[in-house]
């Protein structure tokens, strides 16, 4: 019988922070301290499936071993 599972995808995100200061490494500075409006907040990129999760209908963490993707070293050479 099929159960039902809630697949986290880890994905990264990139916030355009508006901030008053003197200068570039202040302005970092006053973000990191968690000052500053955020005016856009876009999508970049998904990362890979082994950095996934996967919880199951009560909400707990399933262990599940995605397979791995072969590197072009691991492939056969073609003849």
């Amino acid at each position: 019988m099929p159960h039902i599972y809630c697949v986290l995808v880890r994905e990264v995100h990139v916030s355009t922070m508006e901030i008053e200061a003197a200068n570039p490494i202040e302005a970092i500075q006053k973000v990191k301290d968690g000052q500053g409006e955020e005016v856009i907040c876009e999508y970049s990129h998904t990362l890979d499936p082994d950095t996934w999760s996967v919880d199951d209908e009560k909400g707990n963490e399933v262990v599940a071993q995605y397979p791995q993707k072969k590197s072009a070293d691991a492939l056969p050479r073609p003849k």
